[in-house]
């Protein structure tokens, strides 16, 4: 089971903050060798930035504010005549 090691992992990172920059840093640098792993490297920056995070991180789905429009549902539950105006 993978929970136990993830969970693990986890408290590593709270207890010691100074880890994931150091990590972060370390995976910059190794980007000079030459069986360099774009995709790997991708991957384990995600890792450490999610390990590193608040708790309950907020999941930016949708972008910068404004970036869907918003329809109320009185106008969304009508026939429509087009796209919504803004």
């Amino acid at each position: 089971n993978l929970l136990p090691t993830i969970g693990m992992l986890r408290e590593v990172f709270i207890q010691d903050p100074s880890l994931s920059p150091k990590m972060l840093k370390e995976l910059s640098r190794s980007q000079d060798v030459s069986n360099y792993d774009e995709r790997g490297h991708q991957i384990l920056r995600a890792l450490i930035k999610m390990y590193q995070s608040p708790e309950s991180p907020f999941l930016n789905y949708y972008g910068a504010a404004g970036t869907m429009t918003t329809v109320p549902y009185y106008q969304n539950s009508r026939p429509s005549s087009g796209p919504p105006k803004k």
